[in-house]
């Protein structure tokens, strides 16, 4: 007498069962920093705090920035916060203070990339409507106008994102729509 066999498994169900199991996890989150640097420390040395160089007063705090892009041009960082594109000239190690500029952008900077030797191209989550736009290097003003960051530009701040351009394509991986399903 044979023993009864178990059916195949569907692979439709398979599939299904797998994207059930794990749909809230199919997109990564931002990791934490790195590290951080001790609050003494950073009260011996120029600071970039956002709102202003200079060193650390007692009401503030480096986590009062959200940065979510850092690129570097040269001798310049361009820094994407929270509202906000930041140009810092790195100055020599001798300066007692860092020189800056600030343009407006929109909510979390998930995209901050060289277009071209004048031009970056600056993505945010826009409150969970992702915008992207071109950006003057020099000044930080936009160039043109404002076009979808859908598909180039994660929804949430919080989940993570990969960009660039290659010739003069831009190739990006990120979540395609606001439940972060579609990757």
């Amino acid at each position: 007498m044979r023993s009864p066999r178990a059916p195949p498994p569907r692979p439709a169900l398979l599939l299904l069962l797998l994207l059930l199991g794990g749909a809230h996890g199919l997109f990564p989150e931002e990791p934490p920093p790195l590290s951080v640097a001790p609050r003494d420390y950073l009260n011996h040395y120029p600071v970039f705090v956002g709102s202003g160089p200079g060193r650390l007063t007692a009401g503030e705090s480096p986590e009062d920035l959200n940065i979510q892009r850092v690129l570097r041009v040269n001798r310049t960082l361009f820094i994407g916060d929270r509202d906000n594109l930041y140009r810092v000239e790195l100055e020599p190690p001798t300066s007692s203070e860092l020189r800056y500029q600030r343009g407006e952008c929109r909510n979390f900077v998930k995209v901050l990339l060289l277009r071209d030797e004048s031009t970056l191209f600056v993505c945010g989550s826009n409150a969970f409507n992702p915008v992207c736009a071109n950006y003057s290097m020099d000044t930080l003003q936009p160039l043109g106008d404002n076009i979808s960051g859908m598909a180039r530009c994660p929804y949430d701040p919080k989940h993570a994102n990969v960009a660039l351009f290659s010739e003069g394509m831009l190739f990006t991986a990120t979540v395609t729509d606001f439940l972060a399903i579609d990757a």
